[in-house]
């Protein structure tokens, strides 16, 4: 389609009629002369003509009558354009000097029309689809208007509308002035001149028709449509006249000009800020100019703005910048915050630092130049010197407001059939409803990257809306890019891996040569290209892993029917039909997906697997180093080097991780230096932790029995491998135990993960025989199906079977009753009202209604209009068979009656009923008024009375969704065969299917799983191991009972006795485990050279589960040497960590007890008290069992006496305490402490003190541990 942008003028047309007594008080009375249709040369729209002509006789009306406040009747242009003429009608008379001056207020704006011949009465609103413009309080600016009409005119004109219509005033208008649910009972997008002049905070509202209006946007001549009808819209031309004079010549209309006088900025802070208002942007169009670094302008762009999300065209504003790349745009509504309730289903995207339910409404500023021959030559650049510099979305809360926005030269790429291959349907489907709202919102984002350093293009351009199948990439000349599609962004999180690839991929370069750019590129078969080069690519990379016997037998399934699909498809193309092809490229699409997922796992699976084999064998170099070396120096760095290379070498060979990583050396650099940085970081740890406990002792004295760990690690692990270096028979056999473990898990196990198609069986009735294929329960916004599912599903389908898909279409929802339409007979018949529409293939009808119907269904299959509508709404409805109703504006005829008895006990092969799900229990669908549910409760379905039933082509073509396909036997078919087709489908789709056989339903499930061979034998070797070198352990401790006492006698603790031992079991498990990796690794490919292992054994080299077995093997070694290493612990003498008991008891409240610490000099003990007493000023104070509150204690003193409060400190327990040195002898002194209860109960402080009288015990012996030097400078404080 050649198609071309001009810049041409317009004109609104204004006739002014002066008022007789309010003249400086204005009625502006409005609708918009210019139409639209899909051909432009074809926009006939009779209807549109239908408020012009109103308004041309109400001018003749206003030349013979004058009006008593002034009437200004204005004919605006550009309503198509992002409503352009009423903008600038805003701009110049709004915002003009003589209405901003007060000397003319425009007090009303009525907008009438668009009025049209289907009409069903009237509708009196004041929202649309523009900008979404809600003003808070907008029913309290409205309330006169309401008022007015409600009080006055219906009275004045309820007895002419019920004559005419058979109604009352106040059901034929449809009085719908709010914020909320502001689209009235309009059924599609619209806009509405009336939303840009409210947006001011001035009165302003639109008077149209209720209806269908099938006839807009349409290249179809309906004058005479509008000719047989005339009767019809008669009443609304009245109507909407005699409204617009009377409030011309009310004398009183209830408005202060104060409270509607426009304004540029509306801010109200609410439950979230709301902005509104009139705002001029001013731009600039830019493109970046490298000769001179700086930006330059560009002549003549095609500048677009509009609201992101907004899917209403015609909300678009194009505007043609001038010469020197600047515009201008009048009526930008300023309104960052939203309340998603208030918008009725808004498609919620995250936006940082927002509450839920809140939406930020930014507008976004894009430049375009086209050629001669109208390619783009500029398009938006989203590179480092364009958004990424300059941004194109903007928050509007000032006027004016100076925006730009930068351009590249470019090419386009065009890509085609973007399609979700996990469910082989749409990334999202709009809602034909609501503009700003996606049914199924999966949401999808278009990547693109420099080819070679896999990097973001230095300037780059992208068109992608998820709801079409097609993206555009822009590049500059001479650009080698790859392209990326990825899964989520909407309704779910965005995939880290692509589901859709554009690489150039092929057998000779599988990873690609990218898109070379030199001109415009067009892949018009794309889905073909997405699926080859998706399979290349995993070939590939599949074919790295496999060589280094890293094997998947789901994947090598996955890639062989990836290539027949493939194969298949180029038969088709060479034969020309083309449906077929493309079927066959999604089917290959989606096995080759689920190939490249599996392979993309088994390659992350190696990295982790690699970074664990690369850690134990690091460490595992340390411990064969002092195992195999007693060297020093020089000499062990060197013997560590030859060592870690050997290990590292042999990991090169087995594992693949270094071979599929994109730098290896690079990555194994940055491994070793990891190592080494936590090596540095321990030893900073452990120096910084040195330096403060050196500070601690200068300032506060030695107090705590302080523990070094990291150096008890190293001597543990020190001592652990000297001894096992003393008895090397015994070390080598219990090291030749674990090794044997590890080699038979890996070489003789085979654990790899694979699908499974699994049938399960349902406690449902199974009503017919067949599958039922669906997502979830098929509601939004995720479980929705399209016409791709379909398509794919008559692929697989057996000859012998139908594809019958069910379609679900939701009407509008309208305030306050929510989602439904009417169903009227016709002519001018009963009308009763139905909350959704369920279309179904003439097939499935005959299969599964036939006996709940009343009719013959003779002819219906090749009618494209039938009906079936319950019994109890023809009753309603007085129709009977062959009768004509109408729906929305389109006409049906009645070819059956549903049995209500009958079809209400009909389930699905699920259990539910096949009938749409109400909408009130889904927000995407009841859209403003829903009911609240718990998130485990499933919304329930709509009774059978609540829907009518017409073809499923009808309810899509209406803005219906593909809620669930059913596939019925129309000849001879087995189960085995229902089975297969839906063992083909559950596989490579991500779909709920369900068979129905004989009366018994089965779930078809496809479940990842592992398949774990060998280990049933295994598990021996594994008992026996493990009690082998428990055996040893034992040995080993009964060997070295002398050597325990003698680390006891050093000081070790049980604690630390345990840990040597596990440190000894830990060096086995780790050198065990690296020497065992490597030698299962041997013996596994001789035993499948010998063909003792089948050839497709899959081994566990570089698979997550080659971890399992590792870690299996260290908790083996560790539980062997755990009673070893406890009955070791036994035969350490108990140290100072022991519980220590109380010599004595309290007599009555006091209580005196021996310390047991005897000295023989009065200077030592008066040092000991000076100590304690820095002890309990200082570090001492306040423990988590006690706190001293008071201290008494006189320099060179033999007693501390202190106040102690004791826990539980609720229990206000208080004591005094007295520490003293008591002479017993001529050089015999001891300690005693004396006890005095205050308050608090007694035998809570018999219990509590225990911790206070411990840690005084242990400040005594801390004393005997320390050094002279320290001793020395408590005595010669007290000596001094």
């Amino acid at each position: 389609m050649r198609m071309s942008w001009e810049r041409v003028k317009a004109y609104n047309i204004i006739a002014v009629f002066n008022g007789t007594h309010l003249s400086d008080e204005v009625v502006v009375i409005a609708t918009h002369l210019d139409t639209w249709s899909i051909a432009p040369k074809l926009a006939f729209s009779a209807n549109e003509a239908l408020s012009i002509a109103l308004l041309l006789e109400l001018a003749r009306f206003l030349r013979d009558n004058p009006p008593y406040r002034t009437v200004m009747l204005a004919f605006l242009s550009g309503h198509w354009q992002a409503l352009h003429g009423a903008r600038e009608f805003i701009e110049r008379f709004y915002f003009s000097d003589v209405v901003q001056s007060d000397e003319l207020k425009p007090v009303v704006f009525i907008n009438l029309g668009p009025l049209s011949a289907d009409t069903k009465g009237l509708s009196v609103m004041y929202g649309s689809y523009y900008a979404i413009t809600m003003v808070e309080g907008i029913t309290i600016i409205l309330q006169p208007i309401v008022s007015v009409i409600r009080n006055e005119i219906f009275g004045l004109i309820d007895d002419y509308v019920r004559a005419e219509a058979n109604a009352s005033a106040d059901e034929y208008v449809y009085l719908r002035l709010e914020d909320k649910m502001f689209w009235a009972q309009e059924e599609y997008p619209y806009l509405l001149e009336s939303e840009v002049v409210t947006a001011t905070g001035a009165i302003g509202f639109s008077i149209i028709s209720r209806g269908p209006k099938l006839w807009r946007g349409t290249p179809l001549d309906d004058y005479q449509l509008v000719k047989d009808n005339i009767g019809r819209v008669k009443l609304d031309l009245v109507l909407s006249s005699y409204m617009a004079l009377y409030f011309a010549n009310k004398p009183d209309l209830g408005i202060r000009w104060s409270d509607v006088k426009p304004k540029r900025l509306l801010f109200v802070l609410g439950a979230t800020r709301r902005f509104s208002g009139f705002v001029t942007m001013r731009g600039r169009a830019l493109r970046f100019d490298p000769e001179k670094g700086w930006y330059s302008p560009l002549p003549k762009a095609i500048v677009r703005v509009y609201i992101p999300g907004n899917e209403n065209p015609f909300a678009k504003i194009v505007e043609i910048a001038d010469e020197e790349g600047e515009f201008t745009i009048h009526g930008i509504v300023p309104s960052p915050l939203i309340a998603a309730s208030l918008i009725g289903g808004v498609e919620q995207r995250p936006t940082p630092g927002l509450a839920k339910g809140v939406v930020s409404r930014v507008w976004r500023v894009e430049a375009w130049l086209l050629d001669e021959k109208g390619h783009i030559e500029y398009a938006p650049d989203k590179g480092i010197y364009g958004e990424k510099s300059i941004p194109m979305d903007y928050y509007i809360i000032n006027h004016p407001v100076n925006v730009s926005t930068v351009s590249f030269k470019c090419y386009s790429i065009t890509i085609f059939d973007l399609v979700d291959p996990l469910m082989a349907s749409g990334f999202a489907t709009q809602d034909v409803h609501m503009p700003f709202q996606a049914l199924k919102a999966i949401g999808a984002s278009v990547e693109v990257y420099d080819f070679y350093g896999k990097n973001e293009p230095f300037a780059y351009g992208i068109y992608f809306n998820e709801r079409e199948p097609l993206a555009m990439v822009f590049m500059p000349e001479g650009s080698v890019i790859s392209i990326i599609v990825r899964r989520g962004g909407m309704a779910l999180p965005p995939s880290p891996k692509p589901v859709l690839v554009v690489t150039n991929s092929s057998e000779e370069t599988p990873e690609g040569y990218g898109i070379h750019v030199r001109r415009n590129l067009r892949f018009n078969f794309t889905a073909y290209r997405y699926a080859y080069d998706l399979y290349w690519l995993t070939i590939d990379r599949y074919n790295k892993l496999k060589e280094r016997f890293v094997r998947n037998l789901s994947i090598e399934e996955f890639l062989a029917k990836a290539k027949r699909y493939l194969l298949l498809c180029q038969e088709m193309l060479r034969e020309r039909r083309y449906s077929e092809a493309y079927r066959a490229s999604i089917l290959a699409l989606m096995w080759a997906y689920r190939a490249y997922m599996d392979t993309m796992l088994l390659i992350d699976d190696s990295a982790i697997t690699g970074l664990f084999l690369f850690s134990i064998t690091l460490l595992s170099t340390f411990f064969l180093e002092r195992l195999t070396t007693k060297g020093r120096g020089y000499r062990r760095i060197i013997t560590l080097i030859v060592i870690a290379v050997v290990l590292m070498s042999l990991l090169y060979m087995v594992h693949p991780v270094l071979m599929i990583m994109s730098n290896a050396s690079m990555s194994v650099l940055g491994s070793i230096l990891l190592v080494l940085f936590t090596i540095l970081v321990m030893f900073s740890i452990s120096r910084a932790e040195r330096i403060r406990k050196e500070i601690s002792r200068r300032l506060l004295g030695i107090h705590v029995i302080e523990v070094d760990r990291f150096s008890e690690l190293a001597v543990s692990f020190s001592y652990s491998l000297e001894y096992m270096r003393k008895r090397p028979l015994r070390t080598v056999l219990t090291m030749i135990t674990v090794i044997v473990m590890v080699s038979a898990l890996i070489s003789l196990s085979s654990t790899s993960y694979t699908y499974m198609v699994t049938l399960v069986r349902k406690e449902v009735p199974g009503l017919y025989n067949g599958i039922l294929i669906k997502s979830g329960i098929g509601i939004p916004p995720r479980d929705i199906l399209d016409q791709h599912t379909i398509g794919l599903i008559r692929y697989f389908a057996h000859e012998a079977l139908a594809v019958c898909p069910r379609v679900w279409y939701y009407p509008q929802s309208k305030f306050p009753k929510g989602v439904y339409t009417t169903v009227t007979k016709q002519p001018d018949g009963p009308a009763t009202e139905i909350t959704a529409i369920l279309g179904l293939s003439a097939t499935e009808v005959e299969l599964l209604l036939a006996n709940a119907c009343i009719g013959s269904f003779n002819g219906f299959k090749e009618s494209e209009h039938w009906i079936i509508i319950p019994d109890v709404l023809a009753k309603r409805l007085n129709v009977s068979l062959g009768d004509t109703v109408e729906i929305d504006g389109l006409n049906f005829t009645v070819v059956a009656l549903l049995d209500m008895k009958s079809i209400s006990a009909f389930k699905d092969l699920d259990g539910r009923a096949p009938t749409p799900v109400d909408p009130l229990y889904v927000p995407e669908l009841g859209r403003g008024i829903t009911i609240a549910t718990q998130a485990a409760m499933l919304p329930p379905t709509l009774s059978w009375d609540r829907v009518v039933i017409i073809p499923y082509q009808r309810a899509l073509e209406m803005g219906g969704y593909v809620s669930s396909i059913v596939l019925l036997p129309v000849g001879e078919i087995n189960f085995d065969a229902l089975r297969t087709i839906a063992e083909e489908l559950i596989v490579p789709l991500d779909l709920n299917v369900f068979i129905g056989w004989n009366g018994v339903v089965y779930q078809a499930s496809s479940v990842r799983t592992f398949a774990i061979l060998g280990m049933g034998s295994i598990s021996i070797v594994l008992v026996i191991g493990a009690l082998n070198i428990a055996l040893t352990f034992i040995a080993n401790i009964r060997d070295r009972r002398n050597e325990i006492k003698i680390f006891s006698t050093l000081g070790f603790s049980p604690f630390d006795i345990v840990f040597f031992t596990f440190a000894e079991a830990l060096s086995y498990s780790l050198i065990g485990i690296v020497s065992g990796y490597f030698l299962g690794f041997f013996i596994n490919q001789l035993l499948i050279k010998m063909r003792v292992l089948p050839p497709d054994f899959v081994f566990n080299f570089a698979s997550i589960a080659v971890v399992y077995p590792a870690v299996v093997i260290m908790l083996v070694t560790l539980l062997a040497a755990t009673y070893p290493a406890l009955q070791a612990s036994k035969l350490v003498t108990p140290s100072l960590r022991r519980r220590w008991e109380l010599p004595t008891k309290p007599k009555g409240d006091e209580w005196e007890i021996p310390l047991m610490m005897r000295i023989p000099s009065m200077t030592e003990a008066k040092a000991i008290i000076a100590y304690l007493n820095e002890y309990y000023k200082a570090v001492g104070r306040e423990k988590r069992t006690f706190i001293v509150t008071e201290i008494d204690y006189a320099p060179k003193a033999t007693y501390l006496t202190m106040k102690v409060s004791l826990a539980p400190f609720e229990a206000k327990i208080q004591q005094i305490a007295k520490v003293e040195a008591v002479r017993i002898g001529p050089k015999e002194i001891i300690f005693s402490i004396k006890l005095k209860r205050v308050s608090g109960p007694r035998e809570t402080w018999i219990r509590s003190n225990f911790f206070f009288i411990d840690d005084l015990r242990k400040q005594l012996l801390i004393w005997r541990s320390l050094p002279p030097d320290q001793q020395a400078k408590y005595i010669g404080m007290v000596r001094g």
